[in-house]
């Protein structure tokens, strides 16, 4: 055997097949969840300027509190006596004065 085809032979045994690499790296990326992760870590961003952005609206605030029932003291004591959802907790708190410390 020649040197020529000793070489040609060495080459072709060893030689890359890039599609073989290819459907490793593919396999290999699928295998730690890179694309789940990127992906959860983009709408996690996402979500986090959505809220941030609404609560720094102020009216926007509002509406989303609104939704989970929160009630401002503003909101309470603004509102007529008449209209004011009953809370016997904010009623005593009003009525009675503060303890002296």
């Amino acid at each position: 055997m020649k040197e020529k085809e000793f070489f040609r032979e060495m080459i072709q045994q060893y030689a890359i097949d890039d599609s073989a690499v290819k459907a490793a790296a593919y396999c290999e990326t699928r295998r730690n969840g890179y694309a789940f992760r990127r992906a959860a870590a983009i709408a996690g961003i996402c979500a986090a300027v959505l809220v941030a952005t609404v609560f720094v609206i102020p009216k926007a605030r509002a509406e989303v509190l609104s939704w989970f029932g929160v009630l401002r003291p503003e909101e309470y004591l603004t509102a007529k006596q008449d209209e004011r959802p009953s809370s016997p907790d904010i009623n005593v708190l009003i009525t009675t004065p503060a303890p002296d410390t």
